[in-house]
């Protein structure tokens, strides 16, 4: 499991014109849900968040209120069929715009984007953690001493990565995703800040790991997935072929029956691998649930395997298909 802190300009990037993109917050959520990350959301990043959030949003919708759709033609243009519907085409594109506003204004009181909805999404992920005391105190030396992250007189990031060092468990990478400079290093934006990656490596023995965006760290860790519809069927088909248990398996089998359309040849020839090599699995071939998907299997995918291994997979699901 990756433990990760996501900083606030992070979720706030994802209402300006950037590369983060909901799609990508979406690869978080599933992530989480497949406890293949722990999300640290702290109640200074959820502030910081709503305390930003209109006026990014007004910053935003701000380049399409300045559009103007008015434009002059030359007189002696006028008489071409062209200039009256170019006209034409100009209202229209101007009643659009005007709609388009009105809904994103209607969503953006509401609430009720889908930046809005990820984030308390996320926020919800785990219990909102609440700044101590204790890290006050902590941030409020640090900011005397200068160190960071965080500038002069200022205790937003300081709280966050005290909370950080408090709960994070040692001996523990912490993967940070921030475009804040106090978090990096002069030597480049994926380069974490000397004095942190040195103190986290001190303190908790571990190493600290830096993104300048979300899409960054998920290519950086999860490379195969492209959307986030993929996750929960990678991580159930991880779950199955590292089966430990006979319950192990049944849960796995629940997660993937409902998604084996989606499953590709490489998918099947790793499933198929790990009914012959996995006795969590093959043991348990004959219960009803397990005999089915692996049916199916069969029936989409048999042409992945060898006949060798298409005999000893058929030495388990005895339903044989023509080879």
């Amino acid at each position: 499991m990756l433990h990760v802190f996501i900083d606030t300009n992070i979720f706030l990037s994802l209402y300006a014109y950037t590369d983060d993109n909901i799609e990508e917050l979406n690869k978080v959520v599933k992530l989480i849900q497949g406890k293949e990350v722990k999300l640290y959301v702290t109640n200074i990043v959820n502030q910081e968040f709503y305390r930003n959030r209109d006026r990014k949003l007004v910053d935003s919708l701000g380049n399409l209120e300045k559009f103007t759709t008015s434009l002059s033609i030359p007189r002696f243009m006028e008489h071409h069929p062209e200039s009256k519907e170019v006209r034409q085409l100009l209202k229209e594109v101007s009643s659009k715009r005007a709609i388009l506003i009105e809904k994103a204004r209607a969503e953006i009181i509401n609430q009720t984007l889908a930046a809005d909805l990820l984030f308390i999404e996320l926020r919800s992920s785990g219990p909102l953690a609440l700044i101590s005391e204790e890290d006050v105190e902590d941030a409020r030396k640090r900011m005397e001493r200068g160190n960071p992250p965080g500038k002069d007189g200022s205790l937003g990031d300081r709280l966050n990565w005290e909370h950080l060092i408090s709960k994070v468990p040692d001996q523990t990478d912490i993967h940070v995703i921030s475009r804040d400079k106090d978090f990096a290093s002069p030597m480049g934006a994926e380069v974490p800040n000397s004095f942190l990656s040195n103190e986290w490596k001190t303190v908790k023995k571990a190493r600290m790991f830096l993104y300048d965006g979300i899409k960054s760290f998920v290519k950086s860790h999860f490379p195969d997935i492209k959307l986030a519809s993929d996750i929960e069927k990678i991580l159930a088909i991880k779950k199955l072929v590292g089966s430990k248990s006979f319950d192990q398996t049944h849960s796995a089998i629940a997660l993937l029956a409902p998604l084996s359309a989606d499953i590709t040849g490489d998918e099947a020839s790793m499933l198929f691998s790990a009914l012959i090599d996995n006795s969590e699995i093959h043991a348990i071939a004959e219960d009803t649930d397990v005999k089915e998907f692996y049916e199916g299997l069969l029936v989409d995918h048999f042409s992945v395997l060898s006949n060798e291994d298409y005999e000893a997979v058929t030495a388990y699901v005895e339903d044989k298909v023509p080879f």
